[in-house]
């Protein structure tokens, strides 16, 4: 009995697998039937399959980088030996040579030599043959007048104002004007007469010409004197002519001394 059971039990587990078997196969034979219908060219032809695309690479541009700039080579000068400071000897200040001084003579001749030496070279008709004197040979004439024999006096403005312009080296005009031409040229020849206690013409025949000796006391007037009844000579005038003595006896001791 139980064994009849047992068969009854086999019998049934192999019509069920025999079943399923036979409802999946037939399945499957449904669906490749469908495939292979659908894979089947009609007229024969063999379909292409059409590639697939290749995705397009993605191109990553790369982040630009900053040029490096050259590091600049600093070359170390080359040191320098300081330079050679030269300190000029200091020269002692020019000899001012004062001829005046040299000769020993008073300011007020030193006033009239000066005059004399830049005064002769413009006289105007004068001979052919004229020469005007050096200032050596204008001192040679008043060496003699010194402190002591003509003594320095002050002048008054108007005989500085002449004496300045006369001995200014760049007054040619001036100088000329009263060198030249007519010898009278008030105010101007009364200041000059009156301060070296000589007339100008007598000036310029006795240190330019180097004829006679200036006029002595008595010889210096004014205009007056020769036109005024009874004229008594001013203060001014009555010292003028002591200049005049004097200038007289050291001009003539000046041309004595050889």
């Amino acid at each position: 009995m139980k064994f009849l059971r047992s068969k009854a039990t086999l019998m049934i587990g192999s019509l069920y697998f025999l079943t399923a078997c036979s409802d999946a196969n037939m399945q499957f034979m449904h669906e490749y039937q469908n495939i292979s219908k659908a894979e089947i060219p009609i007229d024969g032809e063999i379909p292409v399959v059409a590639p697939v695309p290749e995705p397009t690479p993605v191109v990553v541009a790369p982040t630009p980088q900053p040029t490096p700039e050259p590091t600049p080579v600093v070359v170390a000068p080359t040191p320098q030996p300081p330079p050679v400071v030269v300190v000029p000897t200091p020269q002692p200040p020019p000899v001012v040579v004062d001829d005046c001084q040299v000769a020993g003579l008073s300011q007020k001749a030193c006033y009239l030599m000066k005059i004399m030496a830049l005064g002769c070279p413009l006289r105007d008709n004068t001979p052919a043959n004229y020469i005007p004197p050096t200032q050596a040979q204008v001192i040679a004439n008043v060496d003699q007048c010194n402190e002591a024999s003509y003594p320095y006096t002050t002048p008054t403005s108007d005989q500085e104002n002449v004496i300045q312009r006369l001995i200014n080296p760049n007054d040619d005009a001036f100088r000329k004007y009263i060198f030249t031409g007519l010898y009278y040229k008030p105010p101007f020849t009364d200041d000059f007469k009156k301060y070296f206690g000589i007339e100008i013409y007598t000036a310029i025949s006795t240190f330019c010409y180097n004829v006679g000796l200036p006029t002595g006391p008595g010889s210096i007037l004014p205009r007056e004197a020769y036109t005024t009844e009874g004229y008594v000579m001013d203060r001014e005038y009555r010292a003028a002519n002591v200049y005049a003595g004097q200038l007289n006896q050291c001009v003539r001791a000046s041309k004595r001394t050889p």
